[in-house]
């Protein structure tokens, strides 16, 4: 009778998980499709619409680090006047918050080493 009792319940167990769970919740479906979007764009050197599909993705999560870095990157990118200063100060504020990320000391030190300022981006990149 025990025995019976346990295989019910590993069955039980067994085919509970036998589910196909999504990678990504049905919420944040629209969230990653802007991120994929602009990476997308990127890939293909369309970085004012890349920064477009980053920016969705911002307004979703405000506090998300990956789409905050992506639009800065996308900014980064442009060859608009002032494009480097404005990543710049979207990289320093995201330094605030994450300090020792080093993808986003990376990008500050990018800005900084195109707006010729090497010294400065030598302490990100150390």
């Amino acid at each position: 009778m025990r025995r019976s009792c346990l295989l019910a319940v590993f069955s039980c167990l067994l085919w509970s998980g036998c589910g196909r769970t999504p990678a990504v919740p049905v919420d944040d479906s629209v969230y990653v499709d802007a991120l994929n979007e602009g990476v997308g764009l990127m890939g293909r050197f369309e970085f004012e619409a890349a920064g477009e599909a980053f920016a969705r993705a911002v307004q979703m999560r405000p506090q998300a680090l990956v789409a905050r870095l992506d639009e800065g990157i996308s900014i980064l990118n442009r060859s608009d006047d002032d494009a480097q200063i404005i990543a710049l100060e979207r990289f320093r504020a995201l330094l605030k918050e994450h300090p020792l990320n080093p993808r986003v000391n990376y990008c500050a030190a990018l800005a900084l080493q195109y707006l010729g300022r090497p010294d400065e981006a030598m302490v990100h990149l150390e």
